[in-house]
């Protein structure tokens, strides 16, 4: 989760940790995986189902999921809960699609393992799941561990302020080398780039970049690294692309804080065309934030202002999810139908630059989606809500599923 963007600036010049922060109370913050379908679009998600309530669970499975799910080997959908647990730490869970939910680990929030897992899970070269907490850890910066395919919860590393940065709050990417690379938004930099190698779990810090990175980084068709800033360039956020060594980092637009955007907290995802399309929580016309576009020449576009009405609007975090056709698809934590204004799953089209409504949460069946959206192997598109549910505005999230209208197929989660 993210507070409000003058509480993350000050969050980042004092490297408090998360812990003090109430996630539900700022209800700010999506992260959206977006996947490649074989498929062109199918049409809209239309039949939406509340698989999980997690108002309904016990305490000790976790509450409020923000960093989504994603399905494994043996069918069951993995992914994580900010707060809850046996020591109200965040917790990571698997769920069955059917609905079922079973705690793998309760994080303690100790020197030995982390706490507030805001961000979800990647599966790792070894098959095994791997994610990283914002607190917790030897020098509570933060953690990175593993979730083996046996179920056996392994810590792997406490991050250090002086060394690899400090709060990892980004899923980890897997890239086309077999590491996994991530990013840290906390002092005493702002912001570090750092690669994990699995096989001799060591992490080496890539770059010192500041701006407070916090969304997943996409590795582009060229072999490049691609991210924001959430408060880099000229303080309201940037796009940026590096090597994977480290080298030739480069800004590819800087937001100004007005229409063109401000404070990206999420990713961005590569569109057949060979732009990035991603999102901004803040400016736009109405301030309520952007969509838009850019190429590797640094050619700009703004795609859709969000407005204070019953569109999508204050996008956070999270990448796009592309389809083979080249639509995309994504959340936004605020917006949707005039009389339930609780978030929306959209899709744009990147050749009309049009965004579609797919559909409006009510919180009866969540609100604020948040988290990784995937593709089950039923073809169905699963993510999470951080709140919401049979406890209502301040319920506790729910796990949800849309059905489209035509199969999709999978090539696989990036």
């Amino acid at each position: 989760m993210f507070p409000s963007a003058d509480l993350r600036r000050n969050h980042l010049s004092s490297g408090e940790t998360m812990r003090m922060m109430d996630v539900k109370a700022f209800c700010a913050a999506c992260c959206l995986l977006f996947t490649v379908s074989t498929r062109a679009d199918p049409g809209d998600f239309s039949v939406f189902e509340k698989v999980h309530d997690f108002n309904s669970s016990p305490a000790s499975t976790g509450r409020i999921p923000t960093g989504g799910l994603v399905q494994a080997a043996d069918g069951w959908f993995y992914g994580t809960t900010t707060w809850g647990g046996d020591h109200d730490a965040g917790t990571v869970f698997r769920m069955s699609p059917s609905g079922i939910v079973e705690t793998m680990y309760s994080f303690q929030w100790s020197s030995t393992d982390g706490g507030v897992p805001i961000s979800g899970l990647t599966i790792g070269p070894d098959g095994h799941l791997y994610g990283v907490t914002s607190s917790g850890g030897s020098t509570q910066c933060g953690t990175l561990y593993r979730v083996r395919s046996d179920g056996v919860y392994e810590h792997r590393y406490s991050f250090k302020s002086s060394k690899t940065g400090c709060t990892p709050v980004g899923r980890l990417l897997l890239a086309s080398d077999g590491k996994l690379y991530g990013t840290t938004s906390g002092p005493p930099t702002g912001g570090t780039l750092f690669r994990y190698q699995p096989t001799t779990n060591t992490v080496v810090t890539i770059a010192n970049i500041g701006g407070g990175p916090s969304g997943q980084l996409t590795q582009g068709s060229d072999g490049l690294l691609y991210g924001t800033q959430y408060v880099g360039g000229t303080g309201a956020g940037a796009v940026f692309s590096i090597r994977r060594d480290g080298g030739k980092f480069k800004v590819l637009k800087a937001f100004s804080g007005g229409v063109d955007g401000a404070y990206p907290q999420a990713g961005v995802a590569e569109g057949l065309d060979g732009r990035f399309y991603g999102t901004t929580g803040g400016g736009g016309n109405e301030g309520r934030g952007t969509i838009f576009r850019v190429s590797k020449k640094r050619v700009f576009e703004v795609i859709y202002s969000a407005a204070d009405d019953a569109g999508q609007r204050d996008f956070q975090d999270g990448e796009l999810l592309r389809l083979a056709g080249g639509i995309f698809y994504g959340v936004s934590w605020a917006g949707g139908d005039v009389d339930n204004r609780y978030g929306t799953v959209f899709k744009l089209d990147p050749v009309t630059l049009a965004v579609v409504k797919v559909h409006s949460f009510d919180c009866v069946n969540g609100c604020s989606p948040s988290g990784v959206l995937t593709i089950g192997i039923d073809q169905k598109l699963y993510g999470s809500a951080m709140a919401g549910g049979s406890g209502g505005a301040l319920g506790d999230g729910v796990a949800f599923r849309l059905s489209p209208e035509l199969p999709l197929g999978v090539i696989g989660d990036r």
